[in-house]
């Protein structure tokens, strides 16, 4: 009898909710800083991510999983594997951690040090170099366990660290007082300052390092220049200024050939050692932070693949050193979304877009599917900062200049600007509210809040008494009485529909105050600079300050109950209240730290949130966890899958239904396991699946509480081996100029996967390599062959297999 297990982290973790966890809807996987990249054998893709996140896709990006390696939510700024399942990060507050399994776990290493670390390198499993902010250089020489602090040339931050050999390390830094180039010859134990040998045209950062054999090397700047030395660092000289910008990363294929990234989505190859470079066409718009190359199997012998990625969530490959690259992520927009606005549960707007004049720089988008997917479905002329919708048709944007409130009634296909009658050509227009299709206000620049009775066909400029101060957003709190908020935390109420607001202003803070928002007629909440909270439970008559336990600028607040709040702000912030402001805790950071939230909307739930980088996430709006899942794993025995699961507590839990999927995506319903209701004692249920598939199987539990909210749980991967070896007949057949071929192993074989012609003469070899037991798929590309009848022939230890198929051009 052959049994398989899977085995799964069995650590205690809540029901997928918004307290731990969120989900992307644009970018997508991500809209997170990919700080590093690593291709791994049998097309495995690692990505390191803010907020402590790996994501790892085997299948090029089709589908990937996350997981969180940091729980306090460290930036993870670099990694290493130095073998395919022994791996290294590092990043900010001293993170330091080590994986032994290709990157699915990891534990943390001692590094001694908060500082932050940007860069380590490791010449073998054992013997490592991390670097980093005021000179921070920790050297292992036991695989992490260990890290002794080196001597360092002063404080400065190191940007990059490379082991040539076991003796020789370069390093690379800010300073043009302390150096901007190091190099040890004693493996990484002293460093000697060689930025004198480099003749730096200007001050400027060395950021990219990369050595092909043991002379040959070059060094990228902040400055888009490069350096490239032939004699072991003795010299360098320049070999070319690309311009503005920072280049990040530099990886050379083999001495002629190399990539460099860069600004604004840039990345450039060379062919000519670095002499000229061309840049590619990645078809991407934000900063390229990392590189990867990786030797991969093709129907031409071995290429190198390359990667690039960075902010937020950018991610392309190439498959043959350039010549082509797909993209690994989607994105309806990567500019900044100001404002969001939920119609229903399903149907959505946001609004955001560049600051700057042109036909297409404003961006409307929308959703139809609660923002699984958004798209861009118009355009304005300058970024919007404001949106409001009465219905799936009816809808406005705050935008800029004096008719920079624009109006559409189809769903945001077109739209017309308004004669505001008001305002400036620059002035921007922050804060909108329709209580019907004629009847509303609009807030922005100098002061304003104008007023409109028929549609906005025609506007009035309201009294706001507040000078020439910004009013960023304003609310209704019940029929004819609104608030708005501004600069140097002033705020007004208006009880005439908003004719006149008596202006005031917060106690004992000016503060500027940037939005507001109402659960009833009596509770709210204000938010502004320095983590400023108010909240008043009388209708805005009285307001009392809350510690919030932040210091940044928090730009966007949602009021969801009498005790529940979210609060959006810079630097990624988002935390939230269930117990009326009283304490206020920091949800897990998942945008990154140059991403301010400035939308938000809830409805039917769930809660969104909108950043800089065109970031739009969501999760539950209550954060409460109403069950703790202790664990949850997998077993295959003999075509049966296992499921166990614990729980340490339930609250009122009506049960669990098994979900499974192919592809993560689409999910079928197995079954219902009924639940305890509330216990505070573990509980264990289990449930069994046939599986009769020949492809991985996801399965997940969707936690079903008696008043009808759910929550979901992690999600599960179930990969059976193949009983026997098999070859499958290609696909499609006949085919032009591409088919796919599927191979099984039930055990590791050395594998070669030929192509024969009629005569049987071979025209191809397209594997000549180790493979680990499973299910394999190998795209084979006929463009340099004639149409006609061949068979592809294969051999793994002593199974032998040979199939035809036909080529028709």
């Amino acid at each position: 009898m052959k049994k398989f297990y899977l085995f799964i982290l069995l650590l205690s973790f809540p029901m997928l909710s918004q307290n731990q966890f969120w989900t992307w809807q644009n970018p997508k996987p991500t809209g997170q800083d990919l700080n590093d990249a690593i291709q791994l054998s049998n097309g495995k893709i690692l990505t390191f991510l803010t907020g402590g996140f790996v994501q790892s896709t085997t299948d090029n990006g089709a589908t990937w999983s996350t997981i969180i390696a940091d729980t306090n939510g460290e930036d993870i700024y670099e990694a290493d594997f130095p073998t395919a399942t022994t791996g290294y990060i590092c990043g900010t507050s001293g993170l330091l951690m080590k994986s032994v399994d290709g990157g699915m776990s990891w534990s943390y290493l001692n590094s001694g040090t908060t500082s932050t670390l940007w860069f380590l390198d490791f010449h073998d499993e054992n013997l490592g170099i991390a670097c980093g902010a005021s000179g921070v250089i920790l050297r292992t020489s036991d695989g992490g366990a260990t890290w002794t602090q080196i001597t360092s040339p002063g404080s400065t931050t190191l940007y990059s660290v490379l082991f040539v050999n076991a003796t020789t390390v370069y390093m690379t830094a800010s300073s043009t007082t302390i150096g901007r180039l190091f190099k040890s010859t004693d493996g990484g134990l002293t460093f000697t300052n060689i930025s004198a040998n480099v003749p730096f045209v200007a001050a400027s950062t060395v950021r990219g390092l990369e050595f092909f054999g043991e002379n040959t090397g070059w060094i990228s700047t902040s400055l888009y220049e490069v350096y490239k030395t032939t004699d072991a660092g003795a010299t360098w000289a320049l070999q070319v200024d690309l311009g503005t910008g920072t280049l990040y990363d530099i990886k050379f294929v083999d001495v002629n050939t190399g990539f460099m990234a860069g600004t604004n989505g840039q990345v450039f190859k060379t062919t000519d050692g670095g002499i000229t470079w061309a840049l590619q066409t990645v078809n991407a718009v934000e900063n390229m932070y990392v590189l990867s190359v990786s030797p991969v199997a093709s129907s031409e012998g071995s290429i190198s693949a390359v990667l690039a990625a960075g902010r937020y969530g950018t991610l392309v490959k190439s498959n043959d050193l350039g010549a082509n690259w797909s993209s690994l992520y989607t994105a309806a927009t990567q500019e900044e979304v100001r404002d969001i606005f939920m119609v229903t549960p399903s149907l959505g707007y946001a609004g955001g877009g560049a600051a700057t004049l042109g036909p297409t720089n404003g961006v409307v988008l929308k959703t139809t599917d609660g923002g699984n997917n958004w798209a861009v479905v118009g355009n304005t002329n300058y970024r919007n900062y404001s949106t409001f919708w009465l219905d799936a048709d009816k809808g406005f944007m705050g935008s800029r200049g004096t008719y920079g409130v624009l109006k559409t009634t189809n769903g945001g296909v077109t739209w017309d600007s308004l004669n505001l009658a008001a305002g400036t050509a620059t002035g921007l227009w922050y804060g909108l509210y329709f209580s019907d299709a004629n009847n509303g206000l609009a807030c922005g620049s100098s002061g304003l809040v104008i007023r409109t009775t028929d549609g906005g066909t025609t506007w009035t400029t309201s009294t706001s008494n507040f000078g020439t101060s910004v009013v960023y957003a304003l609310k209704n709190i019940e029929p004819n009485k609104y608030i708005i908020v501004g600069s140097s935390g002033k705020y007004g109420i208006s009880t005439d529909g908003g004719a006149t607001f008596a202006q005031s202003v917060t106690p004992g803070s000016t503060s500027a105050v940037y939005d507001v928002d109402f659960f009833d007629t009596q509770t709210g909440w204000l938010v502004g600079s320095s983590g400023t909270i108010f909240k008043t439970t009388d209708g805005g008559t009285t307001w009392v300050e809350q510690v919030s336990g932040s210091t940044s600028t928090l730009y966007s607040v949602k009021a969801i109950n009498a005790t529940t709040a979210w609060v959006g702000g810079s630097g990624g912030t988002i935390i939230y209240t269930t117990d009326g402001g009283a304490t206020w805790k920091r949800a897990p950071q998942v945008l990154g730290a140059i991403s301010t939230s400035y939308g938000v909307a809830s409805i039917g739930g769930y809660i969104w949130f909108t950043g800089t980088g065109g970031e739009i996430i969501q999760g539950f709006a209550d954060p409460n966890i109403p069950v703790e899942l202790a664990s949850f794993s997998a077993s295959v025995n003999e075509g049966i899958v296992h499921l166990n699961w614990q729980t340490a507590t339930e609250t009122n839990n009506q049960g669990f239904y098994v979900e499974s999927s192919l592809d993560r995506k689409n999910w079928n319903q197995n079954g219902f396991i009924a639940g305890a209701g509330t216990t505070t004692e573990m509980r264990e249920y289990s449930y069994s699946v046939p599986f009769n598939g020949t492809r991985n199987l996801y399965f997940r539990l969707r936690q079903m509480d008696f008043d009808g909210t759910f929550n979901y749980s992690n999600i599960i991967e179930v990969s059976l081996n193949p009983y026997e070896f098999s070859l499958s007949q290609n696909y499609p057949n006949p085919f032009n100029p591409a088919t796919t071929i599927n191979f099984t192993l039930p055990t590791p074989q050395n594998v070669s996967l030929d192509i024969f012609n009629s005569a049987g003469e071979k025209v191809a070899t397209i594997v000549n390599e180790s493979l680990q037991a499973g299910y394999h798929s190998i795209n084979f590309n006929a463009s340099k062959l004639s149409s006609g009848v061949y068979f592809y022939s294969i051999k793994a230890g002593d199974f032998v297999a040979v199939r035809k198929m036909i080529l028709l051009k």
